[in-house]
């Protein structure tokens, strides 16, 4: 996920012509998101009239404060929205600019019919829905006329059909009234068919919003004055990552891992390499290895063509109808190849040419990726995708995570119809799947901010139970038990890697100079914390924390080498520091970003101590397959 520099200018015009407006409330709010202060919200709805008939004018505005890696943006967007007094939509319009990317999507509404045209990079799509039900645009700050003229009672319900506006789907949503607050707010909950959380609005006397708040999400906006609304307290550091653990072996060694997701708000789906499934405490998914075979002279058909028409088409951001985009495939590619051998070529064009960056946009187009020639697993598979639908080979871009390096990040990646579907992943330079992909979704058919959010807010663990090694399973939970305060984990190489297990909990320390506010996520695997405000001492204070956890003294701890490093999308340090501990040598190393005054640490700490003593005893475990009566199967993902 990336984030954004957008300056919005919105011109007052909308379609027809609007008379003179009066206000209805003007409102500015201050935001949270995951405990940073990093939103303002501005909300103005005026009276109007509209072809002779009574309607409202809405105007939304959204800054937002971001930081990425080493980068930091701003996220401004405004929105004019014309609406009906019954609150029938007539039209909306939003201009963007997101770094280099311009954007201007205008939405139409007429009876029975939604039409929507998206302008990228001097490029433009155009949609069309067609619905015979009264739809109301999905905007908190004018559903207050749903309930504001209407006789509120406690448990009271009404139901609407909104407009999403990622999918183009109608979306079918729930209010309810809650009840009053000691304030005297009505507290009113809405909730959608689409999205597995709710957010809550609290409208007072006069029928203006006061507060907002998504719980899923961790949002809260409070009504506020403009120089409140503007202060920001920090930035959001929006680099996804979400740890499990055990860390597994490299990925040639892995055909099928098993894991547990312990949340019921993750609506995950099957595909070919994955099986979901649900359990009492959350979900269980079981990766699988995918390679399929493909014939090195296979060619696309008509009948292929036929067939997934629907990804053989432009869309926004997938502009496989540019002259540009056209031109470069047919520059990359052989002539007279076999579609295999053009997919194997625009995958190692792409891997090759396209830098690995983040970019000041949410999400680049093709266009505005091969203009640049960077941008992350995004942009590799948004322009993947453009070059491939240009040469007539079914493509669609597919959302999810990924693990790398002991985690599962959020990630992007591709998958080609050669009589099979294959995935192909540009940006880590894969054909076909291990065992490590968790599928969301194609194209993106489905909003995921919802699961994303739903991961953000509720950080929920993610725990590997078995991994296959060919025809052979490693019971991994058992395995960690089995080590105590140690965990041990495998590299191709069999080179062993310890970790410290549930270092910290949640704690404070203050002082006069400095504030540092850590967080540990309950896992095993990673110890995740933030310092805000800290000097150069973390060090200091990270020695005796360790040693305290483990009950051991150190006698010693001297830097090795400190050199640049990334972990997922995000950038910083990785120091390597000889330490000794009780008289026993041992090595860590630290993962560290900063990102101006405000420290983000994603602190993976190694202690290999006694590696071979678990070298042997972690070789001796996966071939003896002794772990437990029920891991003594040799069954094969193949046999199941």
């Amino acid at each position: 996920m990336r984030y954004i520099f957008i300056v919005l200018l919105l011109a007052a015009n909308v379609c027809g012509q609007v008379a003179a407006n009066n206000t209805v409330f003007d409102s500015w709010y201050s935001g949270e998101l995951f405990g940073a202060k990093a939103i303002a919200m501005h909300n103005v709805v005026r009276k109007t009239t509209y072809e002779g008939k009574e309607a409202y004018e809405v105007n939304v505005y959204y800054k937002m404060k971001i930081a990425r890696g080493d980068d930091k943006f701003e996220m401004t967007t405004t929105e004019n929205t014309l609406v009906y007094a019954d609150l029938t939509p007539i039209s909306t319009v939003s201009k963007s600019i997101e770094g280099a990317q311009k954007k201007i999507v205008t939405t139409t509404f007429s009876q029975g019919e939604v039409l929507r045209q998206t302008q990228i990079d001097d490029t433009v799509h155009k949609e069309t829905l067609k619905t015979d039900k009264k739809i109301i645009l999905d905007e908190a700050v004018y559903l207050y006329s749903l309930v504001k003229d209407k006789d509120l009672q406690k448990g009271a319900t009404y139901e609407y059909f909104s407009l999403n506006d990622e999918t183009i789907k109608i979306e079918t949503n729930t209010l309810k009234i809650l009840g009053k607050t000691a304030e005297g707010n009505w507290e009113v909950e809405i909730t959608s068919t689409e999205n597995s959380f709710a957010y809550t609005m609290f409208i007072d006397s006069k029928g203006e919003i006061a507060a907002i708040t998504i719980p899923g999400m961790n949002v809260n906006a409070v009504r506020t004055t403009r120089e409140q609304a503007e202060i920001f307290s920090e930035q959001l550091i929006l680099d996804i990552m979400f740890p499990c653990n055990v860390i597994l072996p490299e990925e040639e060694h892995v055909t099928q891992t098993e894991l547990s997701i312990n949340t019921h708000k993750l609506s995950l789906q099957n595909s070919e390499y994955q099986t979901v499934s649900k359990t009492e405490e959350g979900i269980r998914i079981v990766l699988h290895e995918h390679r399929p075979q493909v014939e090195e002279n296979y060619t696309c058909s008509p009948q292929d063509s036929e067939k997934f028409s629907k990804y053989l088409k432009a869309q926004p951001l997938i502009q496989s109808n540019s002259p540009l985009i056209v031109n470069k495939a047919t520059e990359i590619v052989s002539a007279k190849a076999s579609t295999y051998t053009q997919v194997q070529e625009l995958q190692k064009w792409v891997f090759e040419k396209i830098k690995k960056a983040s970019t000041s946009t949410a999400n680049a187009s093709s266009i505005a990726t091969l203009n640049a020639m960077a941008g992350d697993c995004t942009e590799h598979a948004n322009l993947f995708c453009a070059l491939a639908r240009s040469l007539k080979i079914p493509t669609r871009v597919c959302g999810g995570l990924v693990y790398l390096d002991g985690e599962f990040g959020l990630h992007a990646w591709n998958e080609v119809y050669l009589g099979k579907w294959l995935v192909v992943d540009c940006a880590l330079n894969r054909l076909g799947s291990n065992g490590k992909y968790i599928f969301f979704s194609y194209d993106y058919e489905k909003d995921d901010s919802d699961l994303i959010m739903n991961m953000m807010g509720s950080r929920p663990q993610i725990e590997i139970e078995n991994v296959w090694h060919g025809d052979k399973k490693v019971n991994m939970r058992q395995f960690v038990k089995d080590n105590d305060k140690w965990q041990v984990v495998e590299d191709q190489k069999y080179q062993l890697r310890y970790e410290v297990n549930n270092l910290w909990s949640k704690n404070d320390y203050s002082s006069d100079e400095e504030r540092i506010v850590q967080y540990t996520m309950n896992v095993n695997s990673a110890i995740i914390y933030s310092f805000f405000g800290c000097g150069d001492n973390e060090l200091d204070i990270l020695q005796p924390l360790i040693a305290n956890h483990l009950g051991k003294n150190f006698s010693s701890w001297k830097e090795r080498e400190v050199q640049d490093h990334t972990v997922g999308s995000l950038a910083g340090k990785l120091g390597v520091y000889d330490a000794t501990l009780d008289g026993k040598k041992l090595t860590l190393e630290i993962f560290f970003a900063v990102h101006n005054k405000i420290m983000f640490n994603i602190r993976v700490i190694y202690l290999t101590a006694e590696k071979e003593k678990y070298r042997e005893q972690l070789i001796k475990s996966m071939n003896s397959m002794k772990l437990n009566s029920d891991d003594n199967k040799t069954e094969s993902p193949q046999d199941k």
